[in-house]
């Protein structure tokens, strides 16, 4: 009988995710995808398929060597999705959530940065978002895209409808980006397995920077659509691999300007509120968000 996910990674997205997942990957006794996202429960197209059959896709392992494994997926917009998160305990009541919160500030500009990095932001300029705000505009695209996925305390009332606390794991972004270790012994804990030394934290993954080439930042973002005629007729692996070089290939050592100090001002102002209830809820503090 194929194993069920034991552990997933559901979000936030921008907020260190996939080092995460790449870091927990090292430990002998976890098994994960290769592909940067598990988007079984999240994509309906794929949801329809069945476990067995997307589990082969994503998960190059026997079902002997699984069922003795934590087998460990990620999906880092998840969270945002009540279907999916209902999809997760109908699969596995018992399976386990990893939830990194970043200064969702941060997050919008870091978000917006890595899909102009991607070729899939196109004209948007984050002044249009700036004014959505100000005008209490909320039924923009880019408001919905960016600002709300980081309303974390309305995502976890609908995660904690599903799941007890003490199956759902946070973790601060600024923990996970200072102290990689602790943070790691910390999620060992929750999975129940031995701590290791070993774990490499040199390597910082799926990091945004300025596009070398924007015309080919915008054919990989054709590419990826899965109506694309080139992508259909690739097979999935050399799809990955066709994808991960340009994206490799396309990467420079330029970095996104900062975000202007009055546009940040406005974000902190929005989110504050919202903060202040994540705090009431969890008991963590997140008074450092209000540099």
């Amino acid at each position: 009988m194929l194993k069920k996910i034991d552990c997933i990674i559901i979000g936030a997205k921008k907020a260190g995710t996939t080092s995460l997942k790449n870091y927990l990957m090292q430990h002998p006794d976890i098994i994960s995808h290769n592909t940067m996202e598990f988007n079984f429960f999240l994509w309906d197209y794929e949801f329809e398929k069945t476990y067995e059959k997307m589990f082969n896709h994503y998960f190059n392992v026997s079902n002997n060597e699984n069922s003795k494994k934590t087998i460990l997926a990620k999906s880092a917009t998840l969270y945002c999705n009540e279907k999916a998160i209902k999809r997760i305990h109908n699969h596995n009541p018992d399976c386990k959530l990893i939830f990194v919160l970043r200064n969702p500030t941060d997050r919008v500009y870091s978000d917006f940065c890595f899909n102009k990095k991607n070729g899939r932001a196109g004209n948007e300029n984050i002044n249009e978002l700036i004014v959505d705000i100000k005008s209490k505009n909320y039924k923009t695209q880019m408001f919905t895209r960016y600002v709300c996925i980081g309303l974390y305390v309305k995502y976890l009332i609908t995660i904690y409808k599903y799941f007890p606390r003490e199956n759902v794991l946070l973790i601060k972004f600024e923990d996970l980006v200072s102290n990689s270790a602790k943070v790691l012994d910390m999620v060992f804990h929750f999975l129940e397995l031995e701590t290791v030394d070993n774990i490499n934290y040199n390597k910082i993954h799926n990091k945004t920077t300025v596009p070398k080439y924007p015309i080919i930042a915008k054919f990989h973002n054709n590419l990826r659509n899965r109506s694309n005629i080139i992508r259909r007729f690739l097979p999935f692996r050399l799809y990955k691999c066709i994808s991960a070089f340009l994206s490799d290939f396309n990467r420079s050592k330029k970095k996104f300007n900062d975000l202007d100090r009055k546009h940040r001002k406005i974000l902190l102002n929005y989110y504050r509120p919202y903060n202040k209830e994540l705090e009431k809820m969890t008991g963590i503090d997140f008074s450092h968000w209000e540099i």
